[in-house]
């Protein structure tokens, strides 16, 4: 009896510490997800638990739904790929997919996975609803989000990797099938070369035929190629061979945070190799050399910022009405031996230009504070890329240089600079809102160049508008560019936004612009950018046109460079 008494404790006792078990796995689980989904080794659902309500009602449709029921047709490619990946590690890195709600409307989720000692014949998923899904459609949007992956594993002690896999055949295939087919299997091979990224999403079509992907597994052991080939074989009839090769992207000289800045650069390199007849070799080759000199140039930019490497000269910006200077505008000149726009555009391609902002931005106010001294009171621009002040993090360092330096910012404009590179207009309109607040005047640059639509820029919280030099020049010759420029200009008036032309640099510019009602004009007319604007002198009879016979200032045929 009593013997019988002690079993009966301990089966009670080892039941409370599998029940706490449990309790502790789901508490786990929930800490870190909204759903919970259990299956089968062979993909039959058998419970969910969590917040399933937002999802479509499978069960009510069929008595033995499988996963990829509860998700969007295009994703059950990489939710397979997943699935196979959990077979042979154990554990599937959370990917983002598309669920289905309840009306069939796709739901932004990142999916998990993994297995247990205990229940080997089970599979455990978890389900996280997002916000939103990273935009890799396009090559901004790509290579941000795997960047951002790549920076992401190194700070976490991880090896990632970036390789490319090149596809021998695809061009033959899409020259014998319709664009929507291609199309289409172009979106289901992504789908499943997502599945072995980091974080689900860091794989992209980067050239006719190849595409670029950022992971952390060993693909070499995997049945990546295989699954494409597949894949082609199954839609087309058409052999895919696929090849694979890893780059190296080791640099024990550069910051995790720098790596992934050089393969920003060098995945934005790709993008530009076209040739029909590379191979794999080729590929790997000019890949290589490529992912060596963007390290090489992000570490030569990385240490021109630390070293203030370079130095700032004015040109001005000139009030024809009023016939005086109304502000400068502070332009970069690196000492390097590389031309300072190629330096500028790279900081810009890079992400290094944000660091380079704030340098330049301290740099602006130091002038402005030592000139203040003998009574200089003119305005400052500085130039601060829109992906900057685009960033929470450096919108606040910018706001903190600004609370430090509160008796300067009367005299301080921010001239915004590469705003086809964003992403969120809404979010970088609050964002120079804040600067704004802080008592700071913002100037939106380049518009009418780029394909961001002057009324998408007009949207935006600006105290000036820049018109691009480049279309003052077509419109010079260009009766469409002639009627683009006018219609901004009287856009601007409309909406009492004072609008500036740069690249003023003759005659005919100059007559353009008056007759466009543009009174604010920066250029050589005006004066050539120099090391101390206090030492700029402005003539205002300079620039009146003479009378018959007489002759007046024109430009060289040097251009204006930017910084």
């Amino acid at each position: 009896m009593f013997g019988a008494q002690k079993r009966d404790h301990v089966a009670d006792q080892e039941l409370r510490e599998l029940k706490a078990d449990r309790d502790r796995f789901v508490a786990f689980a929930f800490a870190a997800a909204d759903v919970l989904i259990e299956t089968t080794r062979e993909g039959i659902v058998r419970f969910v638990s969590g917040a399933s309500s937002r999802l479509k009602d499978v069960r009510a449709e069929t008595r033995q739904p499988q996963l990829p029921d509860y998700f969007h047709p295009d994703d059950a490619g990489a939710i397979h790929s997943c699935i196979q990946g959990l077979i042979a590690r154990g554990r599937m890195e959370p990917v983002h997919v598309r669920a289905l709600s309840r009306r069939d409307r796709p739901i932004q989720v990142k999916l998990g996975g993994c297995t247990l000692e205990t229940a080997p014949d089970r599979f455990f998923f978890s389900l996280s609803f997002t916000l939103a899904m990273p935009d890799t459609d396009s090559e901004l949007g790509y290579v941000s989000t795997a960047t951002e992956r790549y920076r992401e594993a190194l700070e976490s002690g991880l090896d990632p990797k970036l390789s490319i896999l090149l596809l021998e055949g695809l061009s033959k295939i899409k020259g014998a099938r319709e664009p929507a087919e291609v199309h289409e299997f172009l979106a289901r091979m992504r789908a499943v070369v997502r599945a072995y990224t980091l974080g689900g999403d860091a794989a992209e079509v980067f050239t006719e035929d190849a595409i670029a992907l950022v992971h952390n597994m060993d693909l070499n052991d995997s049945a990546l190629d295989q699954t494409v080939s597949d894949l082609a074989i199954k839609m087309f009839d058409e052999p895919l061979r696929v090849q694979t090769f890893t780059v190296d992207m080791d640099n024990q000289t550069l910051s995790s945070t720098d790596q992934a800045r050089a393969l920003t650069y060098a995945v934005r390199q790709f993008t530009r190799d076209d040739d029909p007849n590379r191979t794999v070799i080729s590929l790997q080759e000019s890949c290589q050399s490529i992912i060596g000199d963007a390290i090489g140039r992000v570490a030569e930019l990385r240490r021109a910022i630390e070293k203030q490497d370079f130095t700032l000269v004015f040109q001005p910006i000139i009030d024809t009405e009023a016939k005086q200077v109304h502000h400068f505008e502070a332009l970069s000149r690196f000492t390097s031996d590389r031309p300072t726009q190629e330096l500028i555009q790279m900081a810009e391609q890079s992400g290094l230009v944000e660091d380079l902002d704030l340098v330049v931005l301290d740099m602006v106010i130091e002038g402005i504070r030592q000139r203040r001294r003998s009574g200089w009171i003119h305005t400052v621009a500085a130039n601060v890329s829109a992906r900057t002040v685009e960033s929470t993090i450096y919108k606040d360092a910018i706001l903190e240089t600004l609370d430090n330096a509160k008796k300067y910012t009367s005299q301080l404009m921010l001239e915004l600079t590469e705003t086809v590179a964003i992403d969120d207009f809404e979010k970088l309109g609050d964002h120079l809102g804040a600067l704004q607040k802080a008592g700071c005047r913002i100037c939106i640059d380049d518009v009418g160049a780029g394909t961001t639509s002057f009324e998408t820029l007009i949207s935006l919280p600006a105290d000036f508008m820049k018109l691009d030099g480049g279309l003052l020049s077509r419109a010079k010759e260009q009766k469409a560019a002639r009627d683009a420029m006018g219609a901004i200009a009287e856009m601007c008036r409309s909406r009492r936004i004072p609008i500036i032309a740069e690249h003023i640099e003759d005659d005919a510019s100059l007559d353009l612009v008056r007759e466009m009602g543009i009174t604010l004009g920066q250029g050589f007319h005006y004066g050539r950018p120099m090391a101390d604007p206090e030492n700029y002198i402005f003539n205002p009879d300079a620039f009146e046109r003479r009378s018959a016979g007489g002759k007046r200032h024109k430009g060289t045929g040097d251009r204006e460079t930017w910084g």
